[in-house]
C-alpha cells in the first residue's frame, strides 16, 4: 500500500492514530514502524577490507527486530530475505504488517544510489516471495516520480 501526501499534512499521524489499530483489529501483526528520516543515512565508509551491511536493511533490522530477539540464527549477511524468513518463525500464520514511513529519505541522500537499489529490489523480492507480508510506504507527494521505473513510463497498472 502506498500512501503519499504533501510534506506535513499528516501521513504518519494517520499511519499510527488510524492504519495501525485498524490492523491490528484485524488480527495483523505491525512490526515497529521504520523511519527513514529518524537518522541520516550514510554511505559506507569505503573499507573494502570490511564487508558493510546496506544501510536502509540495516535500519530496517535494527527497527523491526526487538533488542532481545534470538538473532544467532541469522547470517552476518542480514539481507531482506533472511529477515522475512525470522518474522515467519517468529508470527506464525498471521498477516505481518511491514511500515515504511518517510519512504522519501531513500531519494535525499544520491551518494547512497547503489546501496538504495539493492535495497528496493530486496523488499520486492521479499514482498513477492512472502504472501503473508505487507509493506504500506508513505511518502511525500514530490517523491512519487523517484518511484517509477528508470525509463519514466508508468507501469500499467496507473
Amino acid at each position: 500500500m502506498l500512501i503519499y501526501a504533501p510534506s506535513g499534512s499528516g501521513k504518519s499521524s494517520l499511519l499510527q492514530a488510524g492504519l495501525v489499530p485498524g490492523l491490528e483489529d484485524f488480527g495483523c501483526q505491525i512490526l515497529p514502524t521504520v523511519r527513514f528520516g529518524r537518522i541520516g543515512i550514510k554511505p559506507p565508509d569505503g573499507e573494502a577490507d570490511t564487508p558493510q551491511q546496506n544501510p536502509f536493511v540495516k535500519l530496517v533490522y535494527d527497527t523491526v527486530l526487538p533488542q532481545d530477539a534470538s538473532l544467532s540464527e541469522l547470517s552476518d549477511r542480514r539481507d531482506l530475505d533472511e529477515l522475512a524468513t525470522h518474522l515467519h518463525r517468529q508470527g506464525g500464520e498471521s498477516f505481518i504488517v511491514l511500515i515504511l514511513d518517510q519512504f522519501e529519505e531513500l531519494f535525499v541522500n544520491q551518494a547512497l544510489w547503489h546501496e538504495r537499489g539493492t535495497f528496493l529490489a530486496q523488499l520486492r523480492r521479499m514482498l513477492d516471495a512472502n504472501p503473508w507480508l505487507h509493506a504500506v510506504l508513505a511518502i511525500r507527494s514530490d517523491y512519487l516520480g523517484n518511484l517509477l521505473p528508470p525509463n519514466g513510463t508508468c507501469p500499467a497498472a496507473c
